[in-house]
C-alpha cells in the first residue's frame, strides 16, 4: 500500500486523526450547551444566585461565610472586574465547570480508556443534570470539581506522581468547606489509610511533599473548626441539615429526588434545579448506569472502585437530608458509572466483530447515535422545557438586567433613583459604573425635575397626576412575569 511519510493510509486514517471529530464535537458541546444563553437561561438570575453574588460584593463579608471557597473567590474577581451582571455572575460557575470536566476526562480516560473516556465526556457535557449545577451560580458545582481532584490526585500517587499528594490534601481541605463534603472528605481519608497500595504510596512521598500536604491539612482543619465554633449555622450547613432534619417521608421522598436525578425527573422537583410537575425517565443513562454497576461488580477487589461505590452509596443516603437542594451530590459517580457502562458495552460489542479496525471502529456508531439522541434530549429538556414553566418563571427575574439598561440609556436624566427593598439587588447595582448618577432608596419619594425614578413593582408607589410625569413599565422578556420595574420621570 502507498505510503505517506513513513505511515501507510489506513494509519493516517484509523489512527492518528481518529479522534479529531470527537474532539471537535466535544468542544462544540461545551461552547453551546455551556455559554449559550448563559444571562437567560433560567430566565434570569434565581434569589439564591442574587444573594450569593450580592454577598460576594464585600470581600469582608465573604470571608464570614467560607462556603464554596474556590467559587467565592472567582466570582469576587469576576465582580469586580466586570461588575454586576449575569453572565459575571455565572461565569466563574461554568468555568468550574468547564475544569471539572477536563480533570473528569483524565480520570475516565486513565481507568476505562481514550475512546469511550471521549464519548462520556460530551456526554456529559450536554447532560440537563450537569447543567442544573454547571451554569446555576450558587457554587454547588464545587463539589464534583473537589471530588474529581481529589480522586485523579489518589491515582497518580498509585502511579508514584508524588507532588499530587499537596493537590489531595488541597481536595480534602476545600470539601470540608461545601455541604455534605466532610463526608466525602472522611470517606476518601479511610480509604486511603484502609488501601494497603494507596497507604504505602503515600509513605513513600518525599519529606518535603508529606510537610507541605500536613500544613495543608492541619491550617484548613484548623480554620473548619474555627468557623464550626464560630457560627454554628455554618455547620448545619456543612452538614445538610439548614433547613432541619426531616420526617420520614420527607427523607424518603429527598432520597428518591435526589437519587433519581440523573436516570429521571420524577413530579415536585426543585424548580431551581430542574422541570416541575414532569415525569420521564433518561433511559440512555438509566442502562449505563445499571451496566456501570455491574461491571464495578465484577472488579470489586479494585479497592479504589470499593471507595467509589461506599461513597456514593453514603452520599445516596445522606441526599435525604437536605430535601430536594442535594440533586448535584452524584454527579461524579452516575458520571463514572456511566463511562464504566459504556466500556462494558462496547468491549462486548467489538467482541462481535471481526480484528478489522475498520469494523471496531463501526462498533462506536450506534454510540455515537444514541448520545446525539439523548443530547437532543437534553437540549429539549433544559432550554425549552424548563424555562416555559410557571414555576421556573417565578424563580428566576431579570431585574438586575432591566434595571442596568435603564440605568445606561442616553436620556436627559440628571439623576437616577433606585427604589427596591431587595438589599441583594441594591448591593449588585451598587457595584456598576452607569451614564445615569445613581442613588437607592427602599421608599417611594417626590420627583424631582430632571429626576427619573427606577421602582420596583412590589412597591405600591402612588400615580402622580401631572402632565409632566411620564411613566412606563419595564417588563420581563418572560411572560409569565411581565413587569419588574416602572419608570417615572419629570421633564422641565
Amino acid at each position: 500500500m502507498t505510503t505517506m511519510k513513513g505511515k501507510t493510509f489506513k494509519q493516517l486514517m484509523l489512527y492518528n486523526y481518529r479522534y479529531i471529530f470527537v474532539y471537535s464535537l466535544i468542544a462544540i458541546f461545551v461552547c453551546y450547551f455551556l455559554f449559550w444563553q448563559l444571562s437567560s437561561i433560567g430566565p434570569g438570575l434565581s434569589v439564591e444566585e442574587t444573594h450569593v453574588a450580592a454577598v460576594h460584593t464585600n470581600a469582608r463579608l465573604s470571608l464570614q461565610e467560607p462556603l464554596y471557597p474556590l467559587f467565592a473567590k472567582l466570582q469576587i474577581v469576576s465582580l469586580y472586574i466586570f461588575g454586576a451582571s449575569s453572565y459575571s455572575i455565572r461565569v466563574p460557575s461554568v468555568l468550574i465547570g468547564v475544569a471539572t470536566l477536563l480533570f473528569l476526562y483524565q480520570i475516565l480516560k486513565k481507568w476505562f480508556g481514550k475512546p469511550t473516556a471521549l464519548l462520556s465526556t460530551a456526554l456529559v457535557a450536554t447532560a440537563d443534570w450537569f447543567l442544573f449545577t454547571a451554569r446555576h451560580a450558587t457554587g454547588a458545582i464545587e463539589f464534583s470539581f473537589w471530588i474529581v481532584l481529589a480522586l485523579l490526585s489518589i491515582t497518580k500517587l498509585i502511579e508514584r506522581r508524588q507532588n499530587y499528594s499537596i493537590i489531595l490534601a488541597l481536595s480534602l481541605v476545600a470539601l470540608l468547606f461545601i455541604p455534605f463534603g466532610i463526608f466525602v472528605s472522611a470517606g476518601l481519608l479511610i480509604g486511603i489509610i484502609s488501601c494497603r497500595v494507596i497507604r504505602e504510596r503515600v509513605f513513600e512521598i518525599k519529606i518535603v511533599y508529606k510537610i507541605l500536604s500536613a500544613l495543608i491539612l492541619i491550617i484548613g482543619s484548623s480554620f473548619f473548626a474555627y468557623s464550626v465554633l464560630k457560627d454554628h449555622e455554618f455547620a448545619k450547613t456543612i452538614l445538610g441539615i439548614s433547613a432541619g432534619i426531616p420526617n420520614l417521608s420527607e427523607y424518603i421522598k429527598a432520597v428518591l429526588t435526589n437519587g433519581s436525578s440523573v436516570v429521571a425527573v420524577v413530579p415536585a422537583t426543585n424548580p431551581v434545579n430542574g422541570p416541575n410537575g414532569v415525569f420521564f425517565v433518561r433511559f440512555f443513562e438509566l442502562t449505563f448506569v445499571l451496566f456501570g454497576v455491574f461491571m464495578f461488580y465484577k472488579t470489586r477487589i479494585n479497592r479504589l472502585n470499593l471507595i467509589l461505590i461506599c461513597i456514593s452509596f453514603a452520599l445516596l443516603v445522606l441526599s435525604g437530608l437536605n430535601g430536594q437542594g442535594a440533586n448535584a451530590l452524584l454527579i461524579v459517580p452516575a458520571v463514572i458509572f456511566i463511562t464504566a457502562g459504556l466500556r462494558y458495552f462496547i468491549h462486548r460489542w467489538q467482541k462481535t466483530f471481526p480484528k478489522n479496525p475498520y469494523a471496531r471502529m463501526a462498533a462506536f456508531v450506534p454510540i455515537l447515535g444514541l448520545l446525539l439522541l439523548t443530547a437532543a434530549q437534553h437540549h429539549q429538556s433544559y432550554f425549552v422545557l424548563w424555562p416555559s414553566q410557571t414555576t421556573t418563571a417565578n424563580n428566576f427575574s431579570f431585574d438586575l438586567a432591566l434595571a442596568s439598561t435603564e440605568l445606561n440609556r442616553k436620556d436627559t436624566s440628571k439623576d437616577c433613583t433606585v427604589i427596591t427593598p431587595d438589599k441583594d439587588l441594591t448591593l449588585l447595582l451598587g457595584t456598576n459604573s452607569y451614564k445615569c448618577p445613581t442613588s437607592f432608596a427602599t421608599e417611594s419619594r417626590e420627583l424631582s425635575t430632571g429626576q427619573k425614578q427606577i421602582i420596583s413593582a412590589k412597591i405600591q408607589s402612588g400615580i402622580t397626576d401631572s402632565s409632566k410625569v411620564k411613566m412606563r413599565a419595564l417588563t420581563s422578556p418572560n411572560s409569565q412575569s411581565s413587569i419588574r420595574w416602572i419608570v417615572k420621570s419629570q421633564s422641565d
